[in-house]
């Protein structure tokens, strides 16, 4: 569980985007992520406690014959609705309320924005289809950062 939340914290991708993450789809600097519903492929750069959180799962992952990343102990698909639920069940364990899979990913946004990366280059990583779905978020985020930072420096 910890790669999934870090994964999806640390890169933005969404949670059905990682339920179909292929072991194929891991690339040094970044995973590919596949077509998904209506949105388009890309890819997700990875920075270094992303790297981190995946390759620990990788060496504890079962050696199983699924292409999948995220699998069960039984070897089988780690479906979106029970990555949904056991996140749900680690936000109350941490007696966080309120909290949803979702606020990992308008973290990452905020996070960024907050730090003076570009509207342009954020809406391509999330798979924005318009710059305004991104600029919505600039709400959470009065202040932005002077100092223009990469994605994989943050």
């Amino acid at each position: 569980m910890y790669a999934i939340i870090e994964l999806l914290l640390q890169t933005g991708i969404r949670i059905g985007e990682l339920a179909n993450l292929k072991l194929s789809d891991i690339q040094k600097d970044s995973l590919h992520i596949a077509p998904f519903e209506k949105h388009e492929e890309r890819n997700a750069p990875l920075n270094k406690r992303a790297k981190e959180a995946l390759s620990s799962y990788l060496k504890l992952r079962p050696e199983v014959k699924e292409e999948t990343v995220f699998i069960t102990k039984s070897g089988k698909p780690f479906l979106i609705r029970n990555i949904r639920t056991a996140i749900e069940r680690y936000f109350r364990l941490a007696e966080i309320k309120s909290a949803k899979v979702n606020d990992l990913r308008h973290t990452f946004v905020a996070h960024h924005l907050k730090h003076g990366v570009s509207l342009v280059l954020l809406s391509k990583v999330l798979g924005h289809k318009r710059l305004s779905t991104t600029e919505r978020y600039l709400q959470y985020v009065p202040e932005r950062g002077k100092d223009s930072q990469t994605l994989t420096e943050l």
